[in-house]
């Protein structure tokens, strides 16, 4: 038993954590915009993605140079929910900007995945393949099970993406 976070290491609003297949727990920081992974053998605190400011940046980059939504005007600001595969990739619910983007474990680098930043909302088209013309309003959720990354849009759509 322990408390994580004390000092400079600390949480904010923790909206989601996940442990991964590694063992670790990865834990969603949205007061930081960040993500943070807890090594379960030594307590320290690892940063693994976000630079601790609101934005839409980064992709293509190092995940520590990314940026994640912000809307001071919501509720709940900053991005909402994270799952890793069985591989240990992370993907990120960035709810504010109406994405979903993932952390490459290999690489360490940060890609959209899905979701259309400029035009998020309205309903899918069921026919539609190009990820990045999805419209994810809010995503409230993510979850990962054999190979299919499942969103939850708060509009009432459920996206699954498939591995390929």
């Amino acid at each position: 038993m322990g408390v994580f976070g004390d000092g400079e290491n600390g949480f904010g609003w923790i909206y989601d954590l996940r442990r991964g297949p590694d063992g670790h727990i990865y834990v969603l920081d949205s007061t930081h915009f960040a993500v943070k992974m807890i090594d379960v053998d030594t307590g320290e605190i690892h940063l693994i993605a976000g630079r601790g400011v609101p934005g839409y940046d980064g992709d293509g980059s190092f995940a520590l140079n990314a940026a994640f939504g912000s809307n001071s005007e919501a509720h709940f600001d900053g991005p909402w929910s994270l799952v890793l595969d069985e591989i240990g990739n992370v993907y990120i619910g960035d709810t504010q900007n109406h994405v979903v983007r993932m952390v490459e474990r290999e690489s360490g680098r940060i890609y959209t995945i899905a979701g259309n930043h400029s035009d998020p909302i309205g309903r899918n088209d069921p026919e539609e393949k190009d990820l990045r013309k999805l419209k994810l309003n809010c995503i409230c959720g993510l979850d990962y099970y054999a190979g299919c990354l499942f969103i939850p849009e708060w509009d009432g759509d459920l996206v699954v993406l498939q591995k390929n």
